[in-house]
């Protein structure tokens, strides 16, 4: 059995890169079979890509059956029965790919999908722990996430999570947040800026141009922590120096809203428990805007200014 995002898994084999915990019941069980066809009288939920690029085509429907179909560009295929607990994810590795490529969407979009059916909040997050709190690292894709926190790790911050963040409200109602897998995913650039080189980590797949940063030892947190801050990056700029102010609640809420995972796949009712939670989160937990110079020095002072923040707090933007 193994655990990510909060949820334990059960799976006939071994997931990459997630923590081993003890047998107990599944939230998800997933089966690998040999193929997955998506009923053809399907209602869509969700469709990008275009019908002449294959490579970027992502389409996913509801079936009559009740079940959520995922269809990546690489042939990749889920068949999600998601209803209520246990979660049944029969999934299709697509030719030449391989398991890492099939976790990928399976730690992201796929159990991202199940914990907001369920009502569960995720955002589009990594997490540090500093201190003896999470610290999210909230942002768009290519806002640097990965990047930050793999710039934290080499300082010794440990890690919970990339790109994705559970959180539930723990016994006194504050926010936790659980852990994903044991490493982070950079693209070359981002590993030059944090290691200074390209050419120290291994392709995660050989089919996918992202690097491991493994996340060995202590460097990786194991067990859920409270939240203490919300960090959201703001784009890299020409400035000497990175910038940080503490976001008013309500200008909070309304930027949050745009960074919850999966968010693109909601209804209307799951938008409603979306809103009702990050507006208590927005009142429980400090959110920042942060504005990082650009390389290697920038992302140093950027982490400088996400420690103190988390630390010691920093002054409200005007």
């Amino acid at each position: 059995m193994n655990r990510i995002h909060g949820l334990a898994i059960r799976a006939g084999v071994a997931l990459p890169g997630l923590q081993e915990v003890a047998d107990q019941a599944p939230d998800v069980a997933l089966e690998l079979v040999d193929r997955v066809v998506a009923p053809a009288d399907g209602t869509p939920r969700y469709r990008s890509g275009t019908p002449d690029d294959p490579t970027s085509r992502v389409e996913i429907s509801d079936g009559a059956d009740g079940h959520t179909y995922f269809r990546y560009g690489d042939g990749t295929t889920f068949d999600v029965a998601h209803r209520e607990p246990p979660a049944i994810v029969r999934a299709a590795i697509a030719p030449g790919q391989t398991l890492e490529d099939l976790t990928a969407y399976l730690y992201g979009p796929v159990l991202g999908f199940i914990l907001r059916s369920w009502g569960r909040l995720a955002l589009h997050a990594s997490c540090v722990r500093i201190g003896d709190s999470a610290v999210l690292l909230a942002g768009d894709s290519g806002s640097g996430k990965s990047t930050t926190a793999a710039a934290l790790a080499a300082r010794g911050f440990p890690v919970l999570s990339d790109d994705l963040t559970a959180l539930t409200n723990g016994a006194s109602g504050h926010p936790i947040a659980w852990p994903s897998f044991d490493h982070l995913r950079l693209w070359s650039d981002a590993e030059r800026i944090v290691l200074g080189s390209s050419d120290r980590l291994e392709r995660i797949t050989p089919t996918w141009d992202k690097r491991r940063f493994p996340l060995t030892g202590d460097v990786f947190v194991t067990q859920p922590c409270p939240v203490n801050a919300i960090v959201v990056l703001g784009p890299r700029g020409d400035r000497t120096k990175a910038t940080i102010r503490t976001m008013a609640p309500p200008r909070a809420l309304l930027t949050l809203t745009t960074l919850t995972y999966a968010n693109y796949l909601l209804d209307r009712m799951m938008r409603a428990i979306e809103l009702a939670q990050l507006g208590a989160l927005v009142q429980s937990v400090p959110v920042f805007r942060a504005f990082p110079a650009s390389g290697a020095q920038g992302i140093a002072g950027l982490c400088d200014a996400i420690v103190r923040a988390a630390t010691r707090g920093a002054p409200v933007s005007r």
